[in-house]
């Protein structure tokens, strides 16, 4: 798929080839490989595939060209794709004109075949057997007919959902408008009506308890007194990892960090507070166990002259930290306009396991209020996905490990990325959004998620400038939408 767009893509097609593959013996479909996917593709598909049969998703591998030789022998690839086979079509058309003349007798010879039929037994036998083989192994012939059925379904159908997978607490599909029903929502509303809107959601009742972030001995690792955790959601550290010399009973389990469900997937973001110095090793702590390779961070360490984070991680300046028995190292670190991309490596020092870790700060939220687009934001967006696509690659795991996302206090700035990401992916699955009811689901799981009006309005507007870079809302004035809501 190197260099193709989406004007590319034929659905249909895809749907024939797996149709035409399906039950096709003695050349059943055990392996789809997609070579070199652009990100216009990779995006949806890792949503999609959370979505169908296990046996059917394992057997959909996204790969580059490099490693296709791990899939497929070095002389049946071609050239081009890294082996050494000299494909001519002229001898295939002719090998294909050989095999359509000869006769089954040619090639089996039937007192041989009698022979080993009775051998196995009856002709029911054997198929039953073979039945059987089948559906242990996952082999049967409707099998491309589910993964058809289900990834049409996931396409198409505005009412789709991932019900049937690992249930998510929360979900963001039960309601939801079109985009134009959104626009006009927006154009009636306006700013005053989008913010008596946010006011009504802080108003509802809380949906939690705090016992353990309150509690005295928690409270100095809260940055602020008043951004507690519930209970419900909160992240629990296991003791497996702590230094020696800690003392078993020292409550060591706690962190100002909660755990959020984004669009069909349980526990995709955890939502926490910028790093303390006293809270630097739980930090990392938490990033292993709960294997998670990319950080966000949507904040400077200081802003207006203020601390809002101190430095966690490992820089050019110092290339090594090491917390309890976890060692970080600076790897590299690239510069862009709005946001910086820095790779690190986390190594568990007792069994000397390492793992990629990439750290994405954006740095381009003004101190006071909202930026005056999305554009900035979206594009930082963007190249988290592909590094989150990146992780799941390179590890292998089916599905996500969670995002970490913080800004200071883990609730403004953190909820309005998380809840940008949320409607865009839901916009992209069912072409409906809905930025009040993922809130108000966002606050049962982080307290105080999206701090003010303006970051709410914010989501709104950022949805809105994703869509139509998308092509999605053709003949819409945006920048006349959200003028005339000032």
């Amino acid at each position: 798929m190197i260099d193709s767009e989406y004007s590319n893509f034929d659905y249909e097609l895809c749907q024939k080839i797996l149709n035409l593959l399906k039950g096709a013996y003695p050349a059943k479909l055990k392996k789809v490989l997609i070579v070199s996917p652009p990100l216009w593709f990779r995006a949806p598909f890792h949503l999609l595939r959370l979505i169908v049969r296990e046996k059917l998703r394992d057997r959909v591998w996204l790969l580059n060209i490099d490693q296709l030789k791990d899939h497929i022998p070095p002389n049946a690839l071609t050239t081009e794709l890294g082996g050494h086979y000299q494909h001519s079509h002229q001898e295939w058309i002719e090998e294909c004109h050989t095999a359509y003349k000869t006769k089954y007798d040619d090639i089996c010879d039937q007192a041989s075949a009698e022979s080993l039929m009775k051998s196995m037994g009856s002709k029911s036998n054997i198929n039953s057997r073979h039945q059987s083989i089948e559906s242990t192994l996952g082999f049967g012939n409707n099998n491309n007919e589910d993964l058809c059925s289900q990834i049409n379904n996931a396409l198409v159908s505005k009412n789709s959902s991932r019900r049937q997978s690992k249930a998510c607490v929360y979900d963001y599909d039960e309601f939801g408008v079109s985009l134009s029903q959104f626009v006009a929502m927006i154009r009636q509303k306006g700013a005053r009506g989008l913010g008596n809107e946010y006011e009504m959601i802080v108003g509802s009742e809380r949906a939690g308890t705090f016992k353990v972030s309150t509690n005295p001995v928690n409270m100095r690792k809260n940055r602020y007194i008043n951004v507690v955790c519930y209970d419900h959601t909160r992240v629990v550290l296991e003791p497996y990892d702590l230094p020696e010399g800690v003392p078993p009973n020292d409550p060591m389990d706690y962190i100002n960090a909660s755990f959020v469900d984004g669009y069909r997937q349980s526990r995709a973001y955890i939502s926490t507070q910028g790093p303390i110095e006293s809270t630097f090793m739980d930090f990392w702590r938490m990033i292993w166990q709960t294997c998670c390779r990319v950080i966000v961070m949507v904040t400077l360490e200081i802003e207006n002259e203020v601390i809002k984070c101190d430095r966690y991680w490992p820089t050019s300046d110092n290339r090594v930290m090491n917390l309890g028995i976890y060692r970080i190292e600076f790897i590299r670190s690239e510069s862009h306009e709005d946001f910086i991309t820095t790779t690190l490596k986390l190594t568990n020092t007792r069994s000397e396991v390492s793992r990629d870790i990439w750290h994405l700060q954006f740095i381009s939220w003004p101190d006071f209020g909202v930026p005056s687009t999305g554009t900035a934001l979206l594009k930082f967006r963007e190249s988290v996905l592909k590094k989150q696509l990146d992780a799941i690659e390179y590890t292998g795991n089916t599905t996500y490990p969670p995002i970490v996302v913080h800004c200071s206090a883990g609730v403004g700035r953190s909820g309005t990325f998380v809840t940008i990401d949320i409607c865009i992916q839901k916009l992209e699955m069912t072409g409906l959004i809905d930025v009040r009811s993922v809130v108000e689901k966002l606050r049962q799981q982080r307290y105080c998620s999206i701090q003010t009006r303006d970051q709410y309005i914010f989501c709104y507007k950022a949805v809105a400038e994703y869509a139509a870079t998308c092509g999605q809302l053709v003949g819409e004035n945006l920048d006349n939408l959200f003028h005339e809501m000032k």
